[in-house]
């Protein structure tokens, strides 16, 4: 088997250690005679498996340090980034990108999460969406829904949703619902799609909730994004047998989560909070289940200059 020193590490050798660092993280291999390793394994170089020790061999790939040199090139040059990142996380790009590809990914609100998380989605090569939204374009959106412009005035959200895939992906598969949630065929949605992003404004906490309890009830996976003035908020990846159910997770005051329509928005705090929303989402699809967070609420603050993120594993409204 041929394998290689991933992209995410570089490596030191001395007499007697191997030293592999990171973005994130130093860590020393002592006693592995460094110095008669092969020169390729420094450089990134393919070279036969079998030309290491079994036991440094086995720490190396365990971690990612080395990964597998056989899965080529990837499909188009459009993806050949992402194909090198997937590598590095462990994972079989080609498989990956075919999961992708497959999927569906259900919407439910194309506002601005919604479609900030759309862009990410198509980039990364999803070619199939449910989208679903009850409004229409108004110019207020430009400032933070990215894929409307001024000649979408008055059209339905999601027929320009809609043409914006199809103008990028490769092979668009892409049904729209001009309604709300609570007007859709649930049982058919749910039948249909692969994972669900609620990213709508209901008129209280308990529709979200009631979405995401539909979907687990089905089996789809589901996560649940919001922002605020100075904080957004990202659910665990919901999913039967991997995390708790939304139920569980999401505690409503006794005003049913209800609360007044915040009309005051920003562009930047919406991207940054669907980026880390879509993410999630298509590390789930791609199965690596060890880089998804399926325990705990992340909520992030920005304050003075200085953004946190605080982790709980259960979030009240």
């Amino acid at each position: 088997m041929k394998v290689q020193k991933s992209q995410a590490w570089s490596l030191e050798k001395s007499d007697q250690s191997l030293v592999a660092r990171s973005e994130i993280i130093t860590l020393t291999f002592r006693g592995v005679g460094a110095t008669e390793l092969p020169a390729d394994l420094f450089t990134g170089v393919p070279l036969d498996a079998s030309l290491l020790p079994n036991n440094l061999y086995q720490e190396l790939k365990s971690r990612n340090i080395i990964v597998n040199a056989e899965y080529g090139q990837a499909a188009s040059e459009r993806f050949s980034r992402q194909h090198d990142y997937l590598v590095t996380l462990g994972a079989d790009p080609n498989l990956g990108h075919l999961k992708i590809t497959e999927a569906r990914v259900g919407i439910i609100g194309v506002g601005a999460l919604g479609s900030c998380a759309l862009q990410a989605f198509v980039g990364a090569g999803v070619q199939k969406f449910t989208l679903i939204d009850p409004d229409v374009v108004c110019p207020s959106n430009m400032n933070r829904q990215y894929i409307y412009g001024s000649g979408d005035i008055g059209r339905p959200k999601v027929d320009v949703a809609k043409q914006w895939v199809v103008d990028r992906a490769i092979r668009p598969e892409i049904t729209t619902h001009f309604c709300s949630f609570h007007d859709l065929n649930a049982e058919v949605f749910f039948h249909e799609v692969d994972f669900v992003v609620a990213t709508f404004d209901g008129p209280s906490m308990n529709s979200v909730l009631s979405c995401l309890c539909q979907a687990w009830d089905n089996r789809v996976a589901s996560v649940f994004g919001a922002t605020g003035f100075n904080t957004t908020v990202i659910s665990p990846v919901f999913m039967p047998g991997r995390s708790r159910s939304p139920e569980e997770c999401i505690l409503l005051s006794e005003m049913g989560g209800v609360r007044e329509p915040i009309r005051a928005s920003w562009g930047p705090i919406s991207l940054y909070n669907s980026a880390l929303l879509a993410e999630q989402a298509l590390l789930h699809l791609l199965g690596l289940s060890d880089e998804v967070n399926y325990t705990s609420f992340h909520k992030t603050l920005r304050r003075r200059g200085v953004v946190s993120i605080q982790t709980t594993e259960s979030l009240r409204f």
